[in-house]
């Protein structure tokens, strides 16, 4: 592959990735008796494809809960330490997250869309 075809697929890869939907938020707990309906009704609204939620502070047992009413049913998760920490990594069907690292402070992962070549 020449330099000008790598070049076009990195710009179209990230070009995906930015036309994406993505939603990043440090939600400092998910425990919050109204957290379910209105992440819900955000979704509903915007409809990104991936959701990344940090400081989730909860244990795995509400989380299991919480995804499910949320409703990504894909999910990666970094459990939280007492009630510090937590990151959730939740996405659509057509989206692939393959974790290469999963640390107390960050996860690193690789994304892959089902209508991009490998």
């Amino acid at each position: 592959m020449n330099d000008g075809v790598l070049k076009g697929l990195v710009f179209f890869l990230i070009l995906i990735f930015i036309m994406s939907k993505n939603f990043v938020w440090n939600c400092q707990g998910v425990g919050y008796p109204n957290f379910g309906r209105i992440m819900k009704e955000y979704l509903r609204e915007v409809d990104p494809c991936i959701v990344v939620l940090m400081e989730t502070r909860n244990s795995s047992l509400k989380a299991d809960t919480m995804i499910k009413i949320i409703d990504l049913p894909y999910s990666n998760r970094v459990e939280a330490v007492g009630y510090s920490g937590g990151i959730w990594v939740l996405r659509k069907d057509n989206i692939h997250v393959e974790v290469m690292v999963n640390h107390m402070q960050f996860t690193r992962t690789k994304i892959k869309f089902d209508d991009v070549i490998d």
